[in-house]
């Protein structure tokens, strides 16, 4: 993908982002395009800010008459030239590695607006919301509070940016102790079973089963991951990262004005304070890892024994069955100098036999050593 072109959820991707052509205009754009600065500059003579439909209007209506004038033809033929250019970039352009990554990533920017439409459909008929985490409770029972301390000390009715609530929030939780915030994660962790539980319920509602096939049908990935698939263990590097977050922070800011760590301004910090640390100093973040990565092992055999992951499963054989069929109807010949049929290599034999097993589970596909730290960004962002 060209650099600095990011997927949207609002906007469709363009084949120009890609280096694609600019499409051809009609004869009609053509005239628009040629008259359109008179056409407003008119229009302005009664009305200083006329609207871009008045023009269009007032365009449409000279077409009429237009169309058939010389101008007019003159303009059908260049637009069918300027097609016929449009054509052969077009094709050129498909056979550009450009043109792969335009598809790929249009592809991706339709699955999230078709996740997202299921989500929200979702979230409208009922389905339980995930709760905060400790933190970002803690803060959200604050927020208004700090808004309005804000406002008055400063005089002014503009709201605190989140860098500035981060800045005065932060210290009111850290001011709590380790009693005061086990009082708040406590009660998260409350909200998290009753979560888990009302979730369950709602899952086996008709609704809950329209979402999870959307998403199955969309992101299977996510499907599981809607259905309870266990998180992937953090490593010992990542167990370290999170223990000395707030100190990688504190050490960054007070050399740089207060400035907050990007992930990329603390990952050399991190890194040289893991390798400094000796064999003995490593292994507790090791064994955490080794008990975490066992009960992970424990928790996925269960979860291959669920509905979900065996959708996922027979979904993800099916694509693969799909994939090879296409590559071996190709016009490639058998020994017997028949057209291969789908389920059948060139020689015959079932390419089905190598495929891989739904033992192969997902989650050796989609890697999650990021997802706790991602989600402990974002309890720290408030």
């Amino acid at each position: 993908m060209p650099e600095g072109v990011k997927t949207s959820l609002k906007k469709n991707v363009k084949p120009t982002d890609f280096k694609g052509p600019q499409k051809a205009r009609s004869a009609f754009m053509m005239f628009c395009d040629k008259h359109r600065s008179k056409v407003m500059a008119d229009l302005k003579v009664d009305n200083p800010a006329p609207k871009i439909s008045d023009s269009a209007k007032k365009l449409g209506e000279m077409w009429k008459t237009a169309k058939t004038s010389d101008e007019g033809k003159q303009l059908e033929e260049e637009a069918k030239k300027e097609k016929a250019q449009y054509d052969a970039n077009l094709e050129a352009w498909k056979s550009s590695a450009d043109y792969k990554e335009f598809i790929k990533a249009d592809s991706a920017h339709k699955k999230k607006q078709a996740v997202t439409a299921a989500t929200k459909k979702a979230k409208d008929s009922g389905m339980p919301k995930r709760p905060l985490g400790a933190y970002m409770s803690f803060a959200a029972s604050k927020v208004g509070e700090v808004i309005a301390d804000f406002k008055k000390k400063n005089n002014t009715e503009k709201a605190p940016s989140m860098a500035e609530r981060t800045n005065l929030i932060k210290p009111m939780w850290e001011a709590l102790g380790e009693a005061g915030r086990k009082a708040w994660e406590d009660k998260v962790q409350e909200e998290k079973v009753k979560y888990e539980e009302d979730l369950k319920k709602w899952n086996e509602s008709e609704d809950g089963k329209a979402y999870a096939q959307a998403i199955l049908d969309t992101d299977p990935k996510k499907a599981l991951k809607a259905a309870g698939e266990p998180t992937r263990p953090q490593s010992a590097y990542f167990l370290f990262q999170a223990s000395i977050a707030e100190e990688i922070a504190t050490e960054f800011a007070t050399k740089n004005n207060g400035k907050k760590p990007s992930l990329k301004d603390s990952a050399p910090l991190v890194k040289a304070k893991w390798d400094a640390l000796s064999a003995d100093e490593k292994k507790p973040f090791e064994e955490k890892n080794k008990a975490a990565a066992k009960k992970y092992e424990e928790d996925m055999k269960e979860f291959k024994k669920t509905d979900a992951y065996k959708k996922y499963s027979k979904m993800l054989n099916k694509r693969k069955s799909s994939t090879k069929a296409m590559k071996s109807s190709k016009k490639r010949k058998t020994d017997n100098g028949d057209e291969p049929q789908p389920e059948e290599s060139p020689d015959g034999s079932n390419e089905h036999e190598d495929e891989e097993s739904p033992e192969d589970s997902p989650e050796e596909e989609s890697p999650e050593a990021d997802g706790e730290e991602g989600e402990q960004e974002k309890e720290q962002d408030a």
